[in-house]
């Protein structure tokens, strides 16, 4: 499987087929908001407008709005449905109403909770999205109205005769996973992660039932014991895969490895356990003992469940490495486009029958709108986009054509110039990497083993004689980390020196800069001192460690405060700090995830600033990117936050 021309093809999917449908059809420009009961062509046949769907594609448009790139169009369309939803789409109290017709009166009561959540993730990301505080508060005010009917979603207009089979359903949980992290710029701290402890307890402990064969019930009784009735034994595996990447999201914002794994678990559980073996494709609706479902529609195949469920298993495979994941998506993925997609107009089929058949012809209606079709291609295109990226990082390619090593496959025909030439323009200054990485990754014989020297210094004269006319060419970044413990090992100051003295002869002019890790055991004697002496390179920039989990705030001040009073007495090499933006997935192994602005890296920075010249960080492109930037090396979601948390605080400096 070829993620690169994979990703491109949801990509393109989503940029020229989907989007472009649901802009042109689905908008009413004479009332405003929009059509959802959509035919194969994209024809209105029915006007009612569903408040949940309308909040989903207010959503849709400016999520896409506010991290892929910041189109007008995008941001008009999701303006103009909000408006209609803040107008019409409620009580005068935040009470949503379930649908309305085509001018905005109310048809049918507030007695369905999605039209609750997805106002608030309406207005939360159209808050961001427009800086509109009224969003804000409108998304807030929801969020609160929700958490209040945990217990009793539908209120009043609960059917269910009270103190008989008293159930609680498992979607309202479920959905609260996702929600808590859509709307989290918006609430306090505390607050949020109660709330997301309190769903994890309810989807991972409560729903999920071990004794069952790990599979996940979608009714029990609220007192959390199984209900052996229709509802207590409906089995939805397309809720419980979908819900999987929602907790998968909250394990990789709460730092719980173990809860990713659970979730990767569950996610090929419940695919083995509602796949159909016969006709292929995955089940509506099951019953945990095997009888009849009480839902007719039981056997259906729906276009949401395979699309949440190639979403988990991406995120599943990227998170775990796991590579089950990936030959259940190849395999979900080849269903989903073969049967799904339709061949001749745009957008995707919702319904099929158990055979695989086209039921409805329908692109949208009363449950299908703008939603899971454009969310599923934007999470698995940018999903795959970062697993190239990584793929790229750990395969020892290189980016220019040489004998020295395989090339790349690239967008351009020589990536390293065309950085170097946009720097040149810009002012900015690179220091390009100068190690030339073993297969083995050993850092100790890239250090001392001869031949590994020789091919280096060649990599640094051929780098050079390509890229050394740039003015942006600012030096030589020795990317083989050295390390204290506490003081450098025997064989990096030789190693430090041999590649300081290529780079000299190169270019007298040039800076060289390391970067040694682990100061958290510096011991800054006159040993120390004698080392920092004998290093012959300008710049000392030592990676503060909180990213890998080594090092807090306060061991980093003390560190660097020791370290910039041996390099005061060595008199030598100036002292800079690299600043990790990040933490990882698990422990120091899976990838880097961006770290929270204002609950972590501004105390990093207030921490080592006073000792230090300059802050770099690790890493800015990947780790911290501007919506709508084309090249990813990280996930794309968590480094536009950082990017926007940034920016927020950037803009309340007063710096010139």
């Amino acid at each position: 499987m070829d993620l690169k021309k994979l990703a491109a093809l949801y990509k393109d999917e989503l940029m020229d087929n989907v989007l472009p449908f649901w802009l042109e059809h689905s908008q009413d420009h004479e009332f405003g908001g929009y059509f959802t009961c959509l035919d194969r062509q994209g024809n209105v046949f029915d006007t009612d407008k569903f408040v949940w769907l309308q909040g989903r594609e207010v959503w849709l448009f400016s999520m896409l709005y506010n991290k892929v790139e910041k189109r007008q169009e995008w941001l008009d369309c999701a303006i103009q449905g909000g408006e209609f939803l803040k107008k019409y789409g409620h009580d005068g109290n935040y009470n949503w109403y379930f649908s309305l017709d085509r001018t905005g009166r109310p048809l049918v009561d507030p007695y369905n909770i999605f039209s609750y959540t997805f106002a608030t993730m309406a207005f939360g990301q159209l808050s961001l999205a427009t800086g509109n505080q009224e969003y804000a508060d409108i998304a807030k005010k929801t969020f609160e109205i929700i958490l209040s009917k945990v217990d009793n979603p539908k209120g009043k207009w609960n059917k269910l005769h009270p103190g008989t089979r008293d159930l609680k359903n498992f979607a309202l949980p479920m959905i609260l996973c996702n929600l808590a992290l859509e709307i989290e710029h918006l609430l306090d701290a505390d607050y949020l992660e109660k709330t997301m402890e309190v769903c994890i307890h309810e989807v991972m402990e409560v729903f999920y039932r071990p004794e069952l064969g790990g599979i996940i019930i979608e009714n029990v009784q609220t007192n959390g014991e199984l209900s052996d009735s229709f509802e207590g034994r409906q089995v939805t595996p397309g809720h419980d895969i979908e819900a999987m990447w929602f907790i998968m999201d909250l394990g990789k914002r709460l730092h719980r490895p173990e809860l990713i794994e659970k979730a990767k678990n569950v996610t090929l559980t419940m695919l083995e356990y509602g796949w159909d073996k016969e006709f292929g494709g995955i089940y509506y609706f099951m019953d945990r003992k095997g009888y009849p479902p009480q839902q007719l529609e039981w056997d259906q195949k729906l276009w949401w469940v395979h699309i949440e469920t190639l979403i988990s298993l991406l995120k599943a495979y990227q998170l775990t490495g796991d590579k089950k994941c990936l030959e259940w998506f190849e395999k979900v993925h080849d269903y989903t486009w073969n049967h799904f997609k339709d061949p001749e107009y745009a957008e995707w089929y919702g319904y099929l029958n158990r055979r695989g058949e086209v039921l409805l012809p329908l692109k949208g209606g009363k449950w299908k709108g703008c939603f899971h079709v454009p969310r599923g291609l934007y999470q698995c295109w940018t999903g795959m986009e970062y697993l190239v990226m990584m793929n790229v990082a750990s395969h020892g390619f290189a980016f220019y054509d040489t004998d020295l090593a395989p090339k790349f496959k690239m967008g351009c025909e020589d990536p390293i110039e065309t950085v170097l030439s946009a720097a040149d323009e810009f002012g900015v200054k690179f220091f390009v990497s100068n190690d030339y990485w073993a297969l083995d990754l050993d850092a100790v014989k890239m250090m001392t083993d001869k031949e590994l020297g020789r091919e280096r210094a060649k990599c640094m004269e051929e780098i050079y004689a390509r890229y050394g006319h740039h003015k942006s060419f600012y030096g030589w970044y020795f990317p083989n980390e050295s390390w204290l413990d506490p003081y450098f090992g025997e064989y990096v100051i030789p190693y430090v020196n041999e590649c300081a003295q290529i780079a000299k002869s190169l270019n007298a002019n040039c800076v060289n800069i390391i970067a040694p890790y682990n100061i958290k055991a510096e011991k800054c004697d006159d040993t120390f001192i004698k080392q920092l002496e004998q290093l012959n390179v300008e710049i000392v920039a030592y990676q503060d460690g909180v990213g890998v989990g080594v090092t807090t705030f306060s061991q980093s001040a003390r560190a660097f405060e020791n370290l910039a009073k041996a390099h005061q007495k060595a008199g030598r090499s100036r002292i800079w700090a690299d600043m990790e933006l990040f933490y990882f997935e698990q422990t120091t192994h899976g990838s880097l995830i961006s770290a929270d602005f204002d609950k972590r890296i501004i105390h990093q920075m207030e921490a080592i600033s006073p000792f230090v010249d300059k802050i770099l960080v690790y890493q800015y492109l990947g780790i911290m990117n501007k919506p709508g930037s084309l090249a990813h090396a990280g996930l794309r979601d968590e480094s536009v936050r950082l990017y926007n948390q940034y920016m927020d605080w950037y803009r309340k400096q007063n710096f010139k």
